[in-house]
């Protein structure tokens, strides 16, 4: 079992790295919590995989440090430090025990042949006492030629007569010992299909529910193919399994499905909030601060960034305290414009700060500032 020690300023704690995927940062909502200054709300993850624990970094602030170098993603080997400003996280891995031999084959058994049936054994008796009277017909047919022909002739005709009936019995028997053994060796022949009777072959339809199970499995097999592109329903239908079938045959490897569709998910939101970021900050620092708050107040009506909403409030407060000191000091430069006269500069200002304002509920009280100014020109 994999596990990482943790040293934070004087305090030491180990974890075991038992879940698929395992978040760590300073906010609550991770499964490990780290007091560090440095650390961002969401830091970094460790994945398990089946090339073992790498590491990702969300887009954290500081960046992710492995052994004194920065990485966006790492496989972890055994003794790797993981820091994060002053924390240090040691990496270690236990080894895997090798498997048990195979047990050997027990001996084969040789089975002696049965005895042929009583009825054979009678059979081929009655064929040797058959033989034997034939043979003593044929010797007294020898000894009355000289006699009477004719009697010979009749004599002999019986004694041919019935040799051919034994011959004919001797084929009989033959054929009755070939199918007694074929009974003993041949499998049995299948039965056959009836057509009308689709259940006649013996074998029986699965149950409706095993058909569901096995229908609703495949689509998540197929799913995760494409989870880059997909996490999001392959998500939905992995939950939607484990409520349907909690104790499905497929049950464990699905809960694999659905830990690596959610880290796709953690990964592609981390993505899409740094990208807001970017681009409030960019409007932030060339002093369009109303066009900062719609990047950000639009991706809070996302439904795939809800889970970042606490952090994108936050940015959207920020701004919303800088804007308001800014534009203040703009409707005041308008205000003195107009107080000395050159009312064309002071228009100039206020109608443009008027088309930056319009449609950001946060800024309705500069908004009226800037009417209320205006309206002293006219």
């Amino acid at each position: 079992m994999a596990k990482l020690r943790i040293k934070e300023a004087d305090a030491e704690r180990t974890i075991d790295l038992v879940d698929a995927v395992t978040s760590f940062g300073r906010a609550p909502e991770n499964k490990v919590i780290l007091q560090d200054r440095e650390s961002s709300r969401r830091h970094f993850q460790i994945e398990r995989t089946e090339q073992g624990y790498k590491l990702v970094d969300l887009e954290s602030r500081n960046g992710t440090r492995v052994n004194d170098r920065v990485v966006n993603q790492h496989l972890l080997a055994p003794g790797d430090v993981v820091q994060i400003g002053k924390t240090t996280l040691l990496f270690q891995a236990d080894g895997a025990a090798p498997a048990p031999p195979p047990p050997a084959p027990s001996p084969v058994k040789e089975v002696p042949p049965s005895p042929p049936p009583a009825s054979v054994r009678e059979t081929e008796a009655r064929r040797r006492s058959s033989g034997t009277t034939s043979i003593d017909k044929i010797r007294g047919v020898q000894r009355a030629r000289a006699d009477d022909p004719e009697l010979e002739e009749r004599k002999t005709l019986k004694i041919v007569g019935g040799i051919a009936a034994g011959f004919l019995g001797l084929i009989v028997i033959l054929i009755v010992i070939g199918a007694v053994s074929r009974s003993r060796t041949d499998p049995p022949k299948p039965t056959p299909k009836n057509p009308s009777n689709p259940a006649s072959d013996g074998k029986k339809d699965p149950p409706v529910e095993d058909k569901a199970e096995a229908a609703l499995f495949g689509e998540i097999a197929d799913l995760e193919k494409t989870l880059d592109v997909s996490h999001a329903r392959a998500l939905a239908r992995c939950n939607e399994y484990l409520d349907q079938f909690p104790q499905g045959k497929n049950a464990a490897e699905v809960r694999r499905i659905r830990a690596a569709a959610e880290s796709r998910r953690d990964a592609s939101g981390a993505n899409d909030l740094a990208k807001v970021r970017r681009e409030a900050e960019e409007h932030r620092r060339n002093g369009r601060y109303a066009d900062a708050v719609r990047v950000v107040s639009q991706a809070l009506q996302d439904r795939k960034m809800a889970r970042f909403n606490a952090d994108l409030t936050n940015l959207k407060n920020e701004i919303v305290q800088e804007a308001n000191l800014h534009y203040g000091t703009q409707i005041k430069k308008g205000l003195d414009l107009i107080d000395a006269r050159e009312y064309e500069k002071a228009r100039a200002l206020l109608e443009g700060l008027r088309r930056e304002l319009g449609g950001v509920p946060e800024f309705d009280a500069k908004l009226k500032a800037v009417e209320e100014a205006l309206a002293k020109i006219r």
